[in-house]
């Protein structure tokens, strides 16, 4: 019976340890998904700034025919006047009005499109920045937060180049992980060179 119950003990204390596990994992993927969120969201908006271009080509072509539609249509009404022929007069104003409407419209669309454009251009830039400085708050953090026994041992050395330090002392220091220059053991005295 008692193996029995070892068992079941060492079932629960692994099934502990992995939940702590899954969450300290669940933890860093969000951890890295946020790092991750500049990247895509600059990615996104290269892509919709990429579409935009390609409707923005679109429409200048359409603007350049509108364009030309509205000018052949005005040359054609001017020389109608001309004529005296009120039979064409009705269907050449009317072909005009609808190519000046035509060119308005696509004004109004390639406008709104820079204006797009200029914010997309703009959030696109922002997250490129924003990721290149979590790069950086990152690499600064790293050095803050790098390994207190590397820190000890520069401190030290640099004690070490200027005075004679007593062993106790190090031992010390190293669990507190400040090193006094000048304070000494009641014992051992520092010598100074």
């Amino acid at each position: 019976m008692p193996q029995k119950k070892v068992k079941r003990t060492k079932k629960k204390m692994s099934a502990k340890h992995t939940s702590k596990a899954s969450i300290l994992t669940l933890a860093e993927k969000v951890e890295q998904e946020f790092r991750a969120l500049p990247t895509r969201l600059a990615k996104l908006y290269r892509q919709e700034l990429m579409n935009l271009k390609s409707q923005e080509t679109k429409l200048k072509t359409e603007f350049k025919k509108a364009q030309i539609m509205q000018k052949a249509a005005e040359k054609k009404q001017a020389a109608l006047v001309n004529s005296k022929k009120t039979t064409g007069l009705v269907s050449a104003k009317k072909a005009y009005q609808k190519a000046t409407k035509l060119f308005s419209e696509t004004e109004k669309e390639l406008a709104q499109l820079n204006k797009i454009r200029v914010t997309l251009t703009a959030k696109q830039l922002k997250y490129t920045t924003l990721n290149k400085q979590l790069a950086v708050i990152e690499k600064q953090l790293a050095k803050k937060t790098s390994h207190p026994v590397n820190k000890i041992r520069k401190n030290l050395n640099k004690v070490r180049k200027n005075k004679s330090v007593p062993v106790q002392q190090i031992e010390t220091a190293a669990r507190s992980q400040d090193i006094p220059a000048t304070v000494s053991s009641p014992t051992e005295t520092v010598e100074i060179n």
